[in-house]
């Protein structure tokens, strides 16, 4: 017979430990979660912040699978002695043994094997739930770190004192590396500044970026669509359905993004960190129709536009290539659909 034993005041201890260290993990990830100003690299950021506070909460349900399973063991296996007590199978009981215990029913030696092989199911699935726990905690906590690691071998040592305490000032190249780890690919082609892949752009330093706002007001229909017109032949977009397609989704973003004005600024949101400039604005605020971070207005500039971040011209060009190079947009406008439908099934979701 197989006598499971269960030391639940080391089970118990084990469990609250363990539980304390995911509570932990999970403040850090609450508290101090890795921020990024560019939209590419807060989504990464997000996701594997998501991916560890997902794998801390099966961690968490293990825990609690492992103490109701101790415990379970521990009643059974208390209730098991008392019904199997010291019976011997009835194939080795002697006479005198017999006649002691005629006032008591004996278990046969088929309920005793089958008792013994509940408890040994018991301790096995113990076994594997405590396993699983084990592992669960050891990814959440290494792609915990990993990620951590990542970001601290990519950051410069000293961040600008422009910026809120905290930032991380990142090389380009250790940042494309960081996205491609995460992404499981090349992220060449699609690292922020990839304009040399799109067709029209133009990458002018941030320097370059000028902060001169054209307009007062917001722009007519009209207006806006002459605008997006324009932008597509800077940006060189030909094809007629694609072109069709680029001005009902422009109109959208444009409506949603700053109310199409030109002028426009924000000066709330995460971006908004770095040196007042001569807007008056930050210096990493989104600005103008289509609300670009100077940047990314740099990254993607589009050739024969102006340098100016509130032309309403050159940030719907500068959008079109970068949205053409984020999500793929295909010279016939394949890709837009997605893009769209992404953005106005439950509320405008920003690109």
């Amino acid at each position: 017979m197989v006598d499971v034993k269960v030391d639940e005041p080391d089970v118990e201890a084990g469990l609250t430990q363990s539980e304390s260290e995911l509570d932990e993990t999970r403040g850090r990830m609450d508290d101090d979660a890795p921020a990024s100003n560019d939209p590419r690299v807060a989504e990464v950021l997000q996701k594997l912040t998501g991916d560890t506070r997902e794998d801390t909460d099966k961690s968490s349900t293990h825990v609690k699978k492992g103490r109701d399973a101790s415990r379970n063991i521990g009643t059974a296996d208390e209730e098991g002695s008392a019904r199997i007590g010291d019976t011997t199978p009835a194939a080795t009981i002697d006479s005198t043994t017999a006649t002691n215990n005629a006032k008591a029913p004996a278990l046969t030696a088929s309920q005793v094997s089958a008792a013994n092989q509940m408890q040994a199911q018991q301790q096995a699935m113990a076994q594997q739930q405590a396993a699983m726990l084990a592992q669960q905690q050891q990814q959440a906590m290494a792609q915990q770190q990993a990620m951590m690691s990542a970001m601290n071998q990519a950051s410069a040592t000293l961040p600008t004192p422009a910026y809120p305490p905290g930032t991380i000032m990142v090389d380009q190249q250790n940042l494309d590396a960081l996205i491609a780890a995460y992404q499981g690919g090349d992220t060449t082609s699609a690292s922020l500044g990839a304009s040399d892949n799109v067709s029209g752009a133009d990458r002018i330093s941030v320097e370059e970026v000028q902060y001169n706002k054209t307009h007062d007001r917001a722009l007519s229909t009209g207006e806006v669509r002459s605008t997006i017109d324009s932008a597509l032949d800077k940006a060189g977009i030909t094809d007629p359905a694609a072109r069709e397609k680029w001005m009902f989704v422009l109109e959208h973003v444009s409506e949603n993004e700053s109310g199409d004005n030109p002028s426009a600024v924000n000066t709330s949101d995460s971006n908004a960190v770095g040196p007042t400039q001569v807007d008056g604005a930050p210096a990493n605020s989104s600005r103008g129709q289509w609300q670009t971070i100077p940047s990314t207005f740099a990254a993607y500039h589009a050739a024969g536009t102006s340098t100016n971040i509130y032309d309403p011209e050159a940030s719907a060009a500068a959008a079109i290539n970068y949205i053409s190079d984020r999500y793929n947009v295909g010279a016939d406008g394949q890709g837009l659909e997605e893009f769209y439908a992404a953005r106005s099934g439950g509320g405008y979701v920003g690109y």
